[in-house]
């Protein structure tokens, strides 16, 4: 995003403007508008908006407005004056200024009463330090301009800026420049200088030779020219110290009439021409006519010191007093300045000659091509005080004056009167049906409706008749008839004798009916409670839940493109065709509108007759004010201000302590309350400038609306980018906007350093906790595996000292029962077979004990399980492949010495039982050594096991069950499946079997290489 810095500050971040400055310039004022109809705003010296008078005005490149007061210099952005101050080390020749010029290059020319400077964000450049510098040019090619008084022997009165260099000069006396008073170039580009009693056109052929031209005789005082332009004519205009502004015209000098002007000059956009005088205030000249605006019309001093047209159109004058903007309205009122007798508008309605009718307080008036016309009573008017107006058919004026009902025809008036002879009554509003006859409702209760045709009253119905109410709005129906809406806030309908009623409208104690507006489609009724329609008996009402600013609807009037235009509480509110279309269809459905509010001119106000609003055959819109005058539109005229404001960020406030806008800019950690302040250049109506903000990386878009700061708390640390976009008061949107890079930094405690150090910390104590908690376990199984070791001791030392020791003692007395036998005794054989049947039993006992006693790391081969399991049918006589496949997953990692022997008791007891019993043809050993548990499967392919031997076992066999005690004394868990005629599988599951840093190792690392569920292992 291209950045910039702006003048007086540094390091803001704002839009490219390349394409704002090289569009079109938006149009000026409307030279046909007057100046008292042109929006007119004041900041004036005594209200503390100035220490001192403002004397010049300029707008820079980026849109900021500054103004040269007598006591410094002060920016303005349309809402807030910013008194400027130098950058630190340097400072104005003086704070009295003088002139001001805004540079295409974006700088600042400053001129003062003792010298000039360049102001360039963040330089100051004081290119001299005398002279009264009031001239300022900057010309076509880029070269500055500018001349002084006073010092005149110091500094040539006249200087030029180009290419980087600044040199003054001088004229010979002859040619009266001896003071630069007044610089201007005209639009053949010829550079024209304000001398002490004429001007000079500097040429480049002979610079030190201008051709000029006096002002009367030399020896006159008070010609010496300080202001110099050129109008649309191009004709030259010099303001001159005390004789008054002068034309050149073919060489010649004319005076204008009014010897004030001696103030400031300007030709606008349009072509109109701006002066200023020392007393009366403000002149135009625009369009052949000449017109004043002075204190007494608002002005806020009589003298202007300078004049300034702004990017957007708007006129900006800084006089003795203060500082005065003129605007150019969309909703233009007119009131007695223009002419209107009281400004107490009760109706107007169009004419069929093009302008149209108003019912002043004390006058009907005219307002046609041809001016305005006004008739009271010593017209012919029969009466002092037109109330309802109507134009027929015929184009006959009919209008009610106090109580009577006259008509206009051939430039007379003629009274109607009723049958007996009395008035009419009160008119509050007329209406002529299909059939050519008049209506006027009245507020006489006797005659609440009268009928007239060809001058004379035809039919009059009473309130009682419209069930005792009077109408307070009234219009033709296309179908035939009248529609009455009456003060109950009921819809009746009059045709042919016949009155209809239609509901109503809503509650008698809260709605009023203001307006009716008949369309092809249906009845548009404007309520104070909305906008209602009548089609086909059914009533919706359009209001601010559908997109309406507010409910109160005053009137309506179409529109010449088919819209409607609603007079309503809060402005004038336009809906386009299709939006209705729209929303009769879909009565719940919001429409789009456009608004015009006060700022746009437009006033509410309820006139108590009818028609309240008319639009004229031009196409403009009247609206009717009572006490604030008439108002007109011209939808086809509205000037939309089409220039993006540019945007701008003013500063950045962290915790009450202001920050300077640079580059990298970083705020100090722990920073709570972030405030940014930001502006948007537009000046047209700087209070409907909206914004739109973020903060990227902490959320979207919020709509600030009209506010012009952001605020955030307790953001985290880190980088952030703020941008803002503002629209300006036609919704025209910089979408650019201005953006600003800020760093929030982390406390120590935030740093990513610290966030290691802390993530280290919670590691090692995890790892702590972890290993101790596997102690805990490890010193638990050791001592259940002491208590089993001491256990199975005791039991072998039971069985030495008692079982085997009484089966040796037997065989012993039976060995020698045997010996004492002789050879041949019949007995003997049997008795050798017993006693070789006890030797055996005891060799077996023996073992038993022997294998209970035995340490594990006695067991010959018992570390490497794999081998020792595969070592089995050595061990049982078979042959080594006898069928037997040994499988090993995972790392092999040491057991624990205590496990290790029960889990080779326990699969070498799956493994001898399926030699022995299940008729294999193949067994499968499977060895998996898992992340936090051993895990060993034997299968195999033999006959089963019956069901009710795998839940109780069988009577003297003990190997399931031993083998199922044997796990559970260890914490493991042993599953057996058996399905008869197709094998057996048993798994064996031993957590902490692993040692301690194997484990750990396995914890840390190897969750993600357990198997996905429904992978092959798991089923």
């Amino acid at each position: 995003m291209p950045r910039a810095r702006e003048p007086g500050e540094r390091g803001i971040v704002w839009a490219s403007f390349v394409t704002l400055l090289l569009a079109t310039p938006a149009a000026g004022l409307d030279p046909d508008t007057a100046l008292t109809q042109y929006g007119h705003t004041a900041w004036r010296v005594r209200e503390g908006y100035f220490a001192g008078q403002p004397v010049a005005i300029t707008q820079t490149k980026d849109g900021f407005l500054w103004i040269g007061t007598e006591t410094g210099l002060i920016r303005f952005d349309g809402v807030r004056f910013m008194p400027w101050k130098p950058p630190a080390g340097s400072s104005l020749p003086d704070d009295r200024i003088i002139n001001l010029l805004a540079a295409r290059d974006g700088s600042l020319w400053i001129g003062t009463a003792n010298g000039l400077a360049q102001w360039r964000a963040p330089n100051l450049v004081v290119h001299a330090r005398v002279g009264r510098f009031g001239a300022l040019l900057e010309d076509r090619r880029g070269t500055i301009w500018a001349g002084h008084t006073r010092a005149i022997s110091e500094l040539p009165p006249f200087c030029r800026f180009e290419r980087g260099s600044f040199r003054c000069f001088g004229f010979a006396d002859e040619h009266e420049l001896t003071y630069g008073r007044a610089l201007h170039e005209d639009r053949q580009g010829n550079i024209w200088l304000g001398g002490d009693h004429g001007v000079c056109r500097w040429q480049p052929e002979t610079p030190e030779n201008p051709e000029c031209y006096a002002i009367g005789s030399l020896d006159r005082p008070g010609s010496a020219v300080f202001a110099i332009a050129d109008d649309s004519d191009g004709s030259l205009w010099a303001i001159t110290l005390s004789r008054g502004a002068w034309r050149l015209v073919a060489g010649r000098w004319t005076l204008h009439p009014d010897p004030e002007l001696s103030g400031a000059i300007l030709p606008d956009r349009e072509g109109g021409l701006w002066l200023g005088s020392s007393k009366h205030g403000l002149f135009r000249i625009a369009r052949g006519r000449t017109e004043r605006f002075t204190r007494a019309d608002g002005l806020s001093g009589g003298l202007v010191h300078d004049i300034f047209e702004d990017r957007e159109g708007s006129l900006w004058i800084a006089t003795s007093a203060g500082l005065d903007r003129f605007r150019d309205v969309k909703v233009a009122t007119l009131t007695g300045l223009e002419g209107l007798g009281g400004g107490d508008i009760g109706a107007v309605t169009a004419a069929s000659d093009g302008g149209v009718w108003i019912a002043d307080r004390d006058a009907l008036i005219h307002l046609g091509p041809a001016g305005m016309s006004s008739y009271a009573t010593v017209q012919g008017l029969p009466g002092s005080s037109p109330t309802s107006l109507f134009e027929d058919s015929r184009g006959r004026l009919w209008a009610g004056v106090d109580s009577r009902l006259a008509w206009r025809e051939h430039g007379r008036f003629f009274q109607l009167r009723m049958p007996d002879g009395s008035d009419v009554g009160l008119v509050r509003a007329m209406a002529e049906d299909r059939d050519g006859t008049l209506w006027a409702a009245t507020i006489d209760p006797s005659r609440a409706l009268v009928g007239v045709r060809d001058e004379r009253v035809i039919e009059v119905i009473s309130a009682d008749q419209l069930g005792g109410r009077q109408a307070s709005a009234m219009a033709a129906d296309p179908q035939g008839g009248v529609w009455l809406g009456l003060v109950s806030s009921e819809l009746k309908r009059y045709h042919n004798g016949r009155i209809e009623a239609h509901g109503s409208v809503g509650d008698p104690s809260r709605r009023r009916i203001h307006n009716l507006l008949p369309d092809i489609r249906g009845l548009w009724v404007g309520t104070n409670q909305g906008l209602a329609f009548l089609r086909h008996g059914k009533l919706s009402t359009l209001g601010t839940r559908n997109g309406l600013p507010c409910d109160a609807v005053e009137d309506a009037v179409w529109g010449g493109d088919g819209s409607l235009w609603l007079k309503t509480a809060c402005g004038l509110v336009r809906i386009p065709a299709g939006e209705l279309d729209a929303w009769i269809r879909q009565p719940e459905r919001r429409v789009r509108v456009r608004v015009l509010d006060a700022f746009d001119g437009a006033q509410a106000g309820l006139s108590p007759f009818m028609p309240r609003s008319t639009r004229s055959l031009d196409g403009r819109l009247w609206f009717a004010i009572e006490a604030g005058g008439l108002q007109v539109l011209d939808p086809r005229r509205m000037r939309d201000n089409a220039v993006p404001p540019p945007v701008h960020i003013l500063g950045v406030v962290a915790d009450r302590k202001t920050y300077p806008l640079e580059p990298g800019l970083r705020l100090p950690p722990l920073t709570q309350d972030l405030e940014i302040g930001y502006t948007a250049l537009s000046f047209v109506i700087p209070e409907k400038v909206r914004f739109r903000y973020r903060l990227e990386g902490a959320g979207g878009w919020h709509d600030a609306g009209t506010r012009r700061e952001a605020y955030f708390n307790n953001l985290r640390p880190g980088s952030y980018r703020f941008h803002v976009v503002a629209c300006n008061n036609d919704g025209v949107w910089n979408e650019t906007g201005a953006t600003l890079d800020f760093t929030l930094l982390p406390a120590f405690y935030q740093t990513r350093a610290f966030l290691l150090l802390c993530l280290a910390a919670s590691v090692f104590l995890t790892w702590a906790i972890y290993r101790w908690h596997v102690r805990e376990i490890a010193a638990r199984l050791d001592l259940q595996f002491q208590e089993r070791l001491a256990e199975r001791t005791r039991v072998a030392q039971d069985l030495h000292d008692t079982l085997l020791q009484g089966f040796l003692s037997a065989s012993m007395q039976l060995h020698v029962a045997v010996d004492e036998l002789p050879p041949d005794a019949p007995e003997k054989p049997r008795l050798s077979r017993v006693l070789q049947l006890m030797r055996q039993v005891i060799e077996e006992g023996r073992n038993a004990v022997r294998g209970l006693r035995k340490p594990a790391q006695e067991i010959p081969g018992i570390d490497d399980l794999a081998q020792a399991l595969a070592r089995v049918p050595r061990e049982l006589g078979l042959d080594e492949a006898a069928g037997l496949r040994v499988i090993v997953a995972g790392k092999p990692r040491p057991l624990r010495p205590l496990i290790r022997d029960e889990v080779y008791r326990i699969s070498r007891e799956a493994l001898v039982n399926a030699f022995r019993h299940a008729e294999a043809s193949a067994i499968e050993v499977e060895v998996e050594f898992a992340a936090r548990a051993l895990r060993i499967c034997v299968r195999d392919d033999g006959r089963g096991i019956d069901p009710g031997v795998l839940l109780s076992g069988r009577d003297g066999h003990w190997g399931l069950s031993g083998m199922r005690e044997r796990a559970e004394g260890m914490g493991a868990r042993l599953k057996v499946w058996s399905r008869e005629r197709a094998g057996t599988e048993i798994e064996l599951s031993v957590p902490g079997a692993v040692a301690f840093r194997d484990q750990l190792s396995a914890g840390l690392m190897g969750w993600w290489r357990r198997p996905a569920p429904g992978s092959e292992r798991d089923q």
